[in-house]
């Protein structure tokens, strides 16, 4: 799975608002999000109310985006 994947995904959520895919750490809220950073680092994180939970750091996009479509689909997401 890939960041195209994840973003092909959308149509497929109940709320497409709350998966953001940001190029910088900072504005999101109540969403689940994915980063890359210049650093080679994937991150992933659910941010509500200015608090990051559920935050991992990945090596590769395959990981990250594995890690970021089970949170969603554990939180009942997925409209399947």
């Amino acid at each position: 799975m890939n960041l195209s994947d994840i973003l092909n995904l959308r149509s497929s959520i109940k709320y497409p608002h709350t998966i953001r895919v940001l190029s910088e750490a900072y504005g999101a809220d109540d969403a689940f999000c994915i980063i890359y950073e210049d650093t080679g680092i994937w991150r992933v994180y659910y941010v509500e109310r200015g608090i990051k939970s559920f935050q991992k750091e990945f090596k590769a996009e395959s990981e990250a985006c594995e890690y970021l479509y089970k949170l969603i689909s554990e939180y009942g997401l997925l409209n399947r």
